[in-house]
């Protein structure tokens, strides 16, 4: 591997801008995972890895107890986070440290405080703070990890994950409730350091809307990582490769998916196969919608998709279109009503108000309205005429409903109609 630049940066400074030869594509960051042991360092610093991933716990010794490189269950290693820091502060590689237990948390930090003027690299501090999907791992505590990120040693990047387990047959992977627990947790502790969320390959495959609306609103990166047993292919990783931009993804994979991905990484989206270009939601169009009033925090604005908090919150189209009998105005969409995990309980009646045909003499009011509730519960009403709500049916509720409404234009009719069904898959009326 030829000589990396390294240039002199902060530690929370984002490894794309410090690697600079990587021309800001999160691919070509090259990583040692593990660095566990003596060994392992000597060998990830002689092949001049740009990024060392390493686990902490604490252990016993004839000194006190002391942090020491190991992942559980693993008590014992002959490398302590000491002897490891300053094997790596003279080779200035970035290093992610993933934190085992709560109580290793402080020694490390107050130890980075120290020598934080020789810290010139990027420098991660990993945690699992939040439950991830059927996964047996108690998660670390996460205000406990944050909060003491933010007072004994700010300027780094958080890397905060949830706590995985996969099975061969797990259909779910990341879901829109677990993003939202994330986002709600940082925007409740005010977390403004830069961000970057640790997802497991053969689960991220399985979420790509919410982490992608995830990593917009947060300003951050995903570090997609994956265990030598996991059911991952090329595939997929091709496949998550294509629906980030390639600043928003870093790869901390096994040396059989890296290569692959490398050889890889200049295919057009256009040339993945049919097996990868799986359905997703993508009719919603961020840059012809705006909020409709200051923002407060209800409606987070993505790339892809937006989220709208109860009790009320609006979007309104930048774009007047009017239905004049010749064109016809067409509104598309997939809404996923979502619990709320940080939220107190919700009314059970809650829906998604679509207004249209605004008057030229009241530009702010609509004339027709299209409701749809969690429940499958559809309405179409024309305000102007008292008594003209339409009850439309029940759907069936699912994961996600795709709406359709059509105006024909002035005394034409409107048509509403829905289908239910999984966010990723078929659709049915």
């Amino acid at each position: 591997m030829d000589d990396v630049v390294l240039p002199d940066h902060q530690p929370n400074a984002n490894p794309l801008s410090y690697f600079v030869e990587t021309q800001n594509d999160g691919a070509l960051i090259s990583w040692a995972h593990a660095v566990n042991s003596k060994a392992l360092l000597k060998r990830a610093l002689s092949e001049k890895q740009m990024m060392l991933e390493a686990d902490i716990i604490l252990s016993d010794s004839a000194n006190g107890t002391v942090p020491i490189m190991a992942h559980p269950p693993m008590t014992h290693s002959d490398l302590t986070f000491d002897e490891w820091l300053m094997g790596v502060i003279p080779a200035r590689r970035g290093i992610k440290l993933d934190f085992k237990s709560i109580e290793a948390v402080p020694p490390v930090l107050e130890r980075l405080r120290v020598l934080e003027q020789q810290l010139r690299f990027p420098v991660m501090l990993n945690a699992d703070v939040l439950p991830g999907f059927d996964s047996p791992t108690l998660p670390l505590d996460a205000e406990h990890f944050i909060r003491l990120c933010k007072l004994m040693f700010p300027r780094a990047t958080l890397s905060l994950g949830w706590t995985t387990a996969f099975r061969p047959e797990q259909r779910v992977g990341y879901t829109w409730s677990m993003v939202l627990q994330m986002d709600a947790l940082l925007r409740r502790l005010a977390v403004d350091a830069p961000l970057t969320f640790p997802v497991r390959a053969v689960l991220a495959v399985k979420g790509i809307g919410p982490l992608r609306w995830l990593v917009d609103v947060r300003s951050a990166t995903l570090t997609i990582w994956s265990s030598l047993g996991d059911a991952v292919t090329e595939n997929d990783i091709l496949l998550l490769r294509s629906q980030f931009p390639h600043h928003q993804v870093l790869y901390d994979l096994p040396a059989p998916l890296r290569d692959s991905l490398l050889d890889h990484k200049d295919l057009p989206q256009a040339k993945l196969s049919e097996e990868n270009l799986r359905p997703f939601a993508k009719d919603f169009q961020p840059d012809i919608w705006e909020r409709m009033e200051e923002d407060d925090g209800r409606v987070r604005l993505g790339t892809q998709s937006v989220v709208l908090y109860l009790p009320q919150a609006a979007i309104i189209s930048r774009i007047q279109h009017r239905a004049d009998g010749e064109q016809c105005m067409l509104l598309t969409g997939v809404v996923h009503f979502v619990k709320n995990l940080e939220a107190a309980p919700t009314p059970t009646d809650v829906g998604l108000e679509i207004l249209i045909r605004a008057t030229p003499d009241r530009p702010g009011l609509a004339a027709i309205r299209a409701y749809l509730s969690s429940t499958g519960h559809m309405e179409l009403e024309n305000l102007a005429m008292p008594h003209s709500k339409k009850e439309l049916g029940l759907v069936h509720p699912q994961e996600c409903f795709r709406f359709s409404l059509v105006d024909l234009g002035a005394e034409k009719d409107v048509y509403f109609e829905v289908a239910s069904g999984r966010c990723d898959g078929v659709f049915k009326e």
